[in-house]
């Protein structure tokens, strides 16, 4: 298959990983990092420096669910561009991103305790990215390296 679609389909396997595992956890546990909470700020801010329109409360979420699953996607995509270490590769893309998300927000002018209140949380942040990329990293490197053309 092609790199870049591989790539893309890899990235897009990371995201949906991390989104799922990240609902699973939030909706099971008190102490669960807050990534839904980081993207609707993070969005409403972004949103708010261009002029544009507040998005209403009932909005933010799928919204932040939208503008997640396509940057994660891209992001994670990063792990195909050599498919022999691929894994490798996405493990540290996800690892970067997990402890990004707990280290950057504060400088940001965000909430940094959604990632980062506690020790428990600062982890599960950088597992739930981290696992992301190796899911990416595997599904890239299965897609690139089978012979199937797209």
């Amino acid at each position: 298959m092609n790199k870049k679609i591989a790539g893309l389909l890899g990235g897009l396997a990371g995201a949906i990983t991390t989104t799922i595992l990240h609902e699973i956890l939030r909706r099971n546990y008190s102490g669960a990092p807050r990534l839904d909470k980081l993207g609707e700020e993070a969005l409403d801010k972004t949103v708010a420096k261009i002029g544009g329109n507040h998005i209403p409360a009932e909005k933010q979420y799928p919204a932040a669910m939208a503008a997640d699953l396509v940057s994660n996607t891209l992001y994670y995509s990063a792990a195909a561009f050599k498919p022999a270490s691929a894994v490798l590769t996405g493990t540290i893309l996800g690892a970067t991103a997990g402890i990004g998300a707990v280290n950057l927000p504060g400088r940001m002018g965000l909430n940094r305790s959604t990632t980062a209140a506690t020790s428990n949380r600062k982890l599960l942040t950088i597992g739930l990215y981290t696992i992301g990329g190796i899911v990416a990293g595997l599904v890239a490197k299965r897609l690139a390296g089978n012979g199937v053309t797209a």
